[in-house]
């Protein structure tokens, strides 16, 4: 079963459920040397030829973030540790940098995350994309079968929900959820791919729904 959420609310519901219950403020601020910290991760993320023409540093806080100049997809990291950013070949007449795509991994949570700008040359449906992304989970994953169990899938007032697929299958860490959702705006395309434990699917469509939200620049990370 699907259900909807408010951008606001599921962010707040997400912070509940990944912070301790020890006090009722939020984290204090990041001092200089964590927003210096940060920066300097976020340069380094960019730095290769392939990436740094499309992607600009805008960390403000102790959160290492880009953004694509392009699409304005916004990119938010915890760290190196599997974190990339990635423009991918250009095809059918795009443009180099119409294609990205930025990657990370919550270990707390064991979730991975990839969050993608793209521009077709060509109008290509929603429609098109989730099915696409939903053949291409089928392909790679042996044994995958549909997701049966509750999702909640984020949405911001005036914007329609986003497109969704997901389906599980078994790991040697065990059931897996592994989901994508599709969402397009201004001519652009943003997909977010996920993949976490499948005993863990409300808080892993959660994370995937709030990447999306803040990749398309709708909510604010902080509220």
């Amino acid at each position: 079963m699907l259900r909807r959420l408010s951008g606001l609310f599921a962010c707040g519901l997400l912070l509940a459920l990944s912070t301790p219950v020890v006090a009722q403020e939020g984290p204090p601020p990041a001092t200089a040397e964590e927003i210096a910290e940060a920066r300097q991760i976020a340069d380094m993320l960019i730095k290769g030829d392939d990436v740094s023409p499309y992607f600009t540093n805008i960390t403000d806080d102790g959160v290492p973030t880009v953004r694509h100049t392009r699409s304005g997809l916004v990119c938010m990291f915890g760290g190196l540790d599997g974190s990339r950013v990635v423009s991918f070949p250009a095809q059918g007449g795009a443009e180099p940098g119409d294609d990205v795509g930025c990657l990370s991994r919550d270990e707390t949570l064991g979730l991975d995350l990839t969050v993608y700008a793209t521009r077709y040359v060509d109008e290509v449906p929603a429609e098109d994309v989730i099915a696409s992304a939903a053949y291409a989970i089928e392909q790679r994953f042996e044994g995958v079968k549909p997701f049966e169990g509750d999702l909640s899938i984020v949405s911001v007032e005036g914007m329609d929900p986003p497109l969704a697929a997901a389906y599980v299958y078994e790991s040697t860490a065990g059931p897996m959820l592994t989901m994508a959702l599709v969402s397009h705006r201004d001519g652009w395309s943003y997909k977010v791919r996920a993949t976490g434990p499948a005993e863990q699917a409300t808080v892993v469509s959660l994370m995937a729904g709030i990447t999306l939200l803040i990749g398309m620049d709708v909510v604010d990370a902080d509220e």
